[in-house]
């Protein structure tokens, strides 16, 4: 009896001992495929771009995956968890980072956004350009939406209104972002911030959103001193006010890409709606995207009694104002003898 009792603990004992050794190959095996660091680069991260949804097991054989080390285990893994296809999109891969997760963050379609400004753009032309380099669609694709009129009208806008819906600013947009995605966020800020209070405020200074906007993108082009920008839209609220035109630098240039400290004549004659020296009132759209601090400028403008105002000598960014146009005449005579002295022409 207790010979057979030893035999059956032998057994027991070489039993269990083989089930260790296979349960730990198992684990050991399952932390190779599944945990281990399966990536080939020495930066801290990589990031992958996905054009269009791509089959795994072709995708694993394009330079696209040349990031992963051991392309046999990433696949298995990929089997394991039921994972066949890649969204679009662009990707962060960290150093180290295992199959199991990379797997997890492919298959979640988990993007990584591109973080971009375009508070340094100041046309459709420029935006389409700078877009179309850092996303997915090219410049031609958002341009053909931000010229097509039926796009703007969806919006509540005209071909000459419809720069009013663009905030500058710096955004962390998706890579794979259409065109349309983009106008609905821009959209979603325009009326975010006009608020029915901001709607009232402008109703009070006799203006409608749009135009609130414009006389901002008038005010942001005068000056670089954002301190200064409630008393320059005081100063054009108070022209509106009786009728006198705007005579706004930016605006005769409007549209020229060559830019001068001086204006010339023939900038003043250019029969361009835009052109406040020739026309009374508000251009037809903004001369600039503009930036919400400037309509701010707009809807609480500094009350005064300016009707003109100069450069100050010095390039110091401010202006001198005036009320009269002989104080206005002595201020610009020493910003014009100050710009000959420089050799500005």
């Amino acid at each position: 009896m207790g010979k057979l009792k030893d035999k059956i603990s032998s057994k027991l004992i070489i039993s269990l001992s083989i089930i260790f050794i296979i349960g730990l190959t198992v684990a050991l095996w399952l932390n190779h495929v599944l945990l281990s660091s399966n990536t080939r680069f020495e930066e801290s991260e990589k990031f992958i771009y996905i054009r269009k949804n791509a089959d795994v097991s072709n995708w694993i054989t394009t330079s696209d995956a040349q990031f992963i080390d051991n392309h046999s285990t990433f696949q298995t893994v990929a089997s394991l968890k039921k994972f066949s296809s890649i969204k679009p999109g662009r990707y962060k891969i960290k150093r180290g980072m295992s199959n199991i997760a990379i797997v997890n963050l492919l298959r979640s379609g988990a993007q990584e956004p591109v973080n971009l400004r375009i508070d340094n753009v100041h046309d459709f032309e420029e935006l389409a350009g700078k877009l179309g380099k850092h996303l997915m669609m090219d410049s031609t694709s958002f341009m053909r939406a931000f010229a097509d009129d039926s796009t703007s009208a969806s919006y509540g806008f005209d071909h000459s209104t419809f720069a009013c819906m663009i905030t500058p600013d710096t955004y962390d947009f998706f890579w794979t972002m259409s065109p349309d995605e983009f106008l609905a966020r821009m959209k979603k800020i325009y009326d975010r911030y006009w608020t029915q209070e901001k709607r009232e405020r402008a109703a009070v200074i006799g203006l409608t959103p749009n135009q609130a906007i414009i006389l901002g993108s008038i005010v942001k082009a005068e000056t670089a001193k954002k301190d200064e920008a409630p008393k320059i839209a005081g100063l054009y609220l108070n022209r509106l006010k009786i009728g006198m035109a705007l005579q706004s630098d930016p605006t005769a240039v409007f549209g020229r890409k060559t830019h001068s400290q001086r204006i010339y004549l023939s900038d003043l004659r250019n029969d361009s709606p835009y052109n406040t020296y020739l026309h009374t009132g508000l251009p037809p759209g903004p001369i600039d995207f503009v930036e919400h601090i400037y309509i701010d400028a707009v809807l609480h403008s500094e009350k005064n009694n300016y009707l003109y105002m100069c450069a100050q000598p010095g390039g110091t960014g401010y202006h001198n104002f005036a009320v009269s146009l002989e104080q206005h005449n002595i201020y610009r005579s020493a910003y014009t003898n100050w710009l000959e002295k420089k050799g500005i022409r």
